[in-house]
């Protein structure tokens, strides 16, 4: 058996797989699955093929969530793919994709050699669901419990799932707060123990996936769970000085970082707003001073974190726009205004944007 599935319940493979995991009655069909993914698949079907739509799309269809994105999966290869349909563009051919477009739409068809060992080598359990044409599911590695008790768990060792892809160390946690879900002991395990990996993805990847925790309804909570998993000191190192923190200060009851994640919490749903919550305070360890009462002071630390919130916007290549916004927020949010003119509030909305 391959590897790739040691270390865990052990599948059935081969003709026996698709005996066991037939699908029943009492699975149900949880959502219809839309008449463009039907026409791909009745077409790859009667060109003798086998045919199933896999990953995210079952798994909103399950959750009862409407899905995003539909990805096909065919034992017909690409060049039989290319012969049945009309139009087919070449998306990463090399790695068996290809883009066939029904209606003005485009949906991905990946081909594979087995089924069981296509949803082998899936991120996450929940993602590694495959559906039939009827809307029966297939499911070998307990990803409709762990959906059922809210679990992330990998999909086999959790190193090997990490080392592949590392963006999916940081995936587990969003899927984590997007859905509600915990991580498994195992998976954050295993989180922890390869946090490092997360250095050699490139940033524009890790940005985007901290651009969607920062957007999740969960926003504290995920970038609680990325210190919590060793993450965030690979991602944004300046953020965990703040962790524990405390600011000797009788207008705070809470330390710096979750003073921070209070503020995230409670801010809009934008994400310059969002990123300016998160770093506004970064500098505060490195501002701090006591009075002679013992009280804390953080003197200019708008202005050092904007200079460090700058380094770290650009290190994680945000555009020059998103850069210039949330410095900016970071730079005023200690205004204060006792009173303040018509043209004041002008110069005001146009320094903030």
């Amino acid at each position: 058996m391959n590897s790739v599935l040691a270390g865990m319940r052990q599948p059935v493979t081969g003709p026996a797989f698709l005996a066991q995991n037939k699908p029943s009655a009492d699975r149900g069909c949880y959502m219809e699955i839309t008449e463009q993914v039907k026409t791909i698949m009745q077409r790859l079907l009667s060109g003798g093929c086998e045919a199933y739509l896999v990953g995210g799309s079952v798994r909103d269809m399950i959750m009862g969530r409407e899905p995003h994105d539909h990805d096909i999966i065919t034992s017909a290869p690409t060049a039989q793919v290319k012969k049945i349909f009309d139009k087919v563009i070449p998306v990463g051919e090399k790695h068996g994709t290809v883009a066939v477009v029904e209606k003005k739409v485009s949906f991905e068809v990946t081909s594979f050699n087995s089924l069981e060992q296509d949803l082998s080598r899936r991120d996450f359990t929940m993602n590694s669901l495959a559906m039939g044409i009827n809307g029966k599911v297939y499911d070998c590695f307990g990803g409709e419990d762990d959906i059922k008790n809210k679990v992330i768990r990998t999909v086999g060792k959790p190193e090997q799932r990490f080392r592949e892809d590392p963006l999916r160390l940081m995936r587990a946690v969003r899927f984590a707060v997007d859905f509600g879900f915990s991580l498994s002991g195992e998976t954050k395990t295993g989180i922890i123990e390869n946090c490092h990996l997360i250095e050699d993805t490139a940033a524009e990847r890790v940005r985007d996936e901290l651009c969607k925790i920062l957007l999740s309804g969960g926003s504290g909570c995920g970038i609680r769970l990325l210190q919590e998993c060793g993450l965030l000191r690979h991602i944004i190192p300046e953020l965990t000085e703040c962790v524990g923190f405390e600011q000797r200060n009788r207008h705070h009851d809470k330390d710096v970082f979750e003073h921070t994640l209070a503020v995230l919490d409670n801010t809009t749903g934008t994400l310059n707003v969002r990123l300016a919550a998160l770093l506004h305070d970064v500098a505060k360890p490195r501002t701090f001073s006591l009075d002679e009462k013992g009280e804390g002071h953080f003197f200019n630390h708008n202005i050092v974190g904007e200079q460090m919130a700058r380094v770290i916007l650009n290190r994680l290549k945000f555009s020059n726009d998103t850069i210039a916004a949330v410095t900016s927020l970071i730079k005023e949010h200690t205004s204060r205004y006792a009173q303040i003119s018509a043209s004041g509030i002008k110069r005001l909305i146009k320094r903030i944007g």
